[in-house]
């Protein structure tokens, strides 16, 4: 067997090419002997860039099919109880979870006053409710403020009253004289002259002892619940305590020695000087 020794120790550039383009084709021939065929391997699924506008997602209904979805300012997207994928609206939003506009739409005023632990009862409008005052022409009362319930019988209606009395000497013998001036939201009943033992003069009424003085309901606002008296000044000369009760809806007033707790003989008290004592009183209006 003859062997032809071919020397490229010196190869040209003719040579390289023709090396280098044979590896090539050598190499695509083996590819496509393993993969059959260059077509096989084509890329078809894909999503093209002219989809992606701004301002716009990708989604798909379909499987395997991508559109285009443009949001619009103020838009979530979601999906509503029917239909594809959105760009819902606020309305859209608020009916999705369960929200009227203004949060309260859907509340009565029954369902307000029971969150806020009140009765109809209680509060018959409400109103400006951002001020910083109230209208009273937007807040309603059962009664006015001064008829709210008072603590012990909580009964609706009841007032509290505050008067001072001036018992002087009358001017005739074994006879007083008698004012009622109001102090705090009390009754008034002008001078009343010659107030006699054993009856009724005005709104005035003295037993015939002189130890028991009334106040007439008559002349007062509503009927006496409740009183209450100190004395603020006295110059009889007697160390006296005062006495009072709501009897009959009147005012009894009565005038103690301090030692013995015996009803004193008001003519001959003030036969010295006047006795002025403050009253407290709870009517039921």
């Amino acid at each position: 067997m003859a062997i032809a020794v071919v020397d490229n120790s010196s190869p040209t550039s003719g040579n390289l090419n023709d090396v280098a383009w044979d590896a090539y084709n050598a190499t695509v021939a083996a590819l496509l002997t393993e993969h059959d065929s260059a077509g096989a391997h084509n890329l078809t699924a894909y999503v093209t860039k002219a989809l992606f506008d701004a301002n716009t997602i990708l989604y798909t209904t379909t499987d395997d099919t991508p559109v285009a979805l443009t949001v619009a300012a103020s838009r979530i997207i979601g999906r509503a109880s029917s239909g594809a994928i959105a760009a819902l609206t606020a309305a859209q939003v608020l009916t999705l979870i369960g929200v009227e506009s203004g949060a309260t739409a859907d509340q009565t005023e029954a369902d307000i006053l029971t969150l806020l632990g009140l009765t109809s009862g209680e509060v018959d409008q409400v109103g400006n409710l951002g001020a910083t005052t109230v209208s009273a022409t937007q807040w309603g009362y059962v009664g006015a403020m001064t008829k709210d319930p008072i603590g012990g019988d909580a009964t609706a209606g009841r007032i509290v009253r505050t008067s001072y009395i001036t018992i002087a000497n009358g001017s005739n013998a074994s006879t007083l004289k008698c004012t009622l001036v109001s102090r705090w939201n009390g009754d008034a009943i002008a001078e009343t002259d010659n107030v006699a033992k054993g009856a009724t003069t005005g709104s005035f009424t003295l037993d015939a002892a002189g130890t028991h003085l009334r106040v007439e309901a008559a002349g007062l606002t509503g009927n006496v619940l409740y009183t209450l008296a100190n004395i603020i000044h006295n110059a009889s000369n007697t160390s006296i305590s005062t006495w009072t009760e709501a009897d009959a809806n009147d005012i009894e007033i009565q005038l103690k020695l301090i030692t013995t707790g015996t009803a004193q003989d008001m003519t001959v008290l003030v036969d010295t000087g006047i006795i002025l004592l403050d009253i407290l009183y709870i009517t039921d209006a």
